[in-house]
């Protein structure tokens, strides 16, 4: 599963990454306001903008790569 993954992350970020996990089926309205069509979906945002989004899993150094670039 990607939720392991992203919590590893959010550790080594400390304060600077905050990992929020929402279920799709107890809130499609947030699904569906996010444009989430697939699962696993990662949105990043910053200050409320969403700055990239990846669909799919992918390993740890994959997702750190991502972070990366922003």
């Amino acid at each position: 599963m990607i939720a392991p993954k992203l919590e590893s992350l959010a550790n080594k970020h400390g304060d600077a990454l905050k990992v929020i996990k929402i279920d799709t089926d107890e809130a499609p309205e947030a699904a569906q306001e996010h444009g989430i069509t697939a699962l696993p979906t990662v949105v990043l945002f910053k200050d409320g903008k969403e700055l990239g989004r990846f669909m799919g899993v992918r390993n740890e150094a994959q997702m750190q790569q991502f972070l990366d670039e922003y």
